[in-house]
């Protein structure tokens, strides 16, 4: 089928008419049956050379799917490790007894002189 000729305007034309019909979850159905049918007509090395690919793409994006749903789940448990850690460390900073901190320690000869000994 050319795509100068009348038969291939009514396939078109056809094929538009269609895709808006069907409701939006489908459509890329009606455009992979149109595909298959217009290289069909063209022959039928064509037709497997179309399914091959198909078949192919389909497969490789599932396995994309599958890798960035692990990395998601992975990116989720850092988080939540982070969060226990910044919890850990917040829990332990308040029932750290505050006057012990060195910041809290004047320096005065007295204080240099009673760690000294």
């Amino acid at each position: 089928m050319s795509v100068v000729t009348y038969t291939f305007i009514v396939f078109l034309l056809c094929t538009i008419v269609l895709y808006y019909i069907v409701p939006k979850k489908i459509q890329w159905v009606i455009l992979l049956l149109a595909s298959l049918v217009f290289y069909g007509y063209a022959g039928i090395e064509y037709l497997f050379l179309v399914i091959a690919t198909a078949v192919v793409v389909y497969l490789f994006s599932l396995r994309l799917q599958k890798s960035l749903d692990e990395q998601e789940e992975l990116a989720k448990d850092a988080d939540r490790r982070t969060a226990r850690k910044i919890k850990a460390a917040e829990k332990a900073k308040s029932t750290f007894p505050v006057s012990v901190l060195p910041a809290q320690v004047p320096l005065t000869p007295q204080c240099f002189l009673h760690y000294m000994t």
